[in-house]
């Protein structure tokens, strides 16, 4: 397979309203440093976002319109792994 050796992706305050997770990430396995903040993503954070675990260390989702709960994918990140969730609606 053909995987893009992307290491940085940062598509922050770009307004965007949907995002083919399950295209971009099966793809950028070597992502380290994702931006989607200040956007309008929501209403969940995908599962898929797992699939980055062993990289990715930073994920910045913040400002968006996530309410739902945050999925447990995101503590199988690394433990150094900075991920901002702030100005979101999560479910308690």
């Amino acid at each position: 397979t053909n995987h893009l050796i992307l290491k940085t992706l940062d598509l922050s305050g770009n307004m965007l309203t949907s995002f083919d997770e399950t295209a971009v990430l099966s793809n950028l396995l070597q992502l380290n440093h994702m931006d989607l903040s200040n956007n309008e993503l929501g209403p969940i954070i995908p599962r898929e976002i797992g699939k980055l675990k062993d990289k990715l260390t930073m994920l910045d989702l913040s400002n968006n319109n996530f309410v739902s709960t945050i999925p447990s994918e995101i503590g199988s990140l690394q433990t150094d792994a900075k991920v901002r969730l702030a100005g979101n609606q999560f479910d308690r």
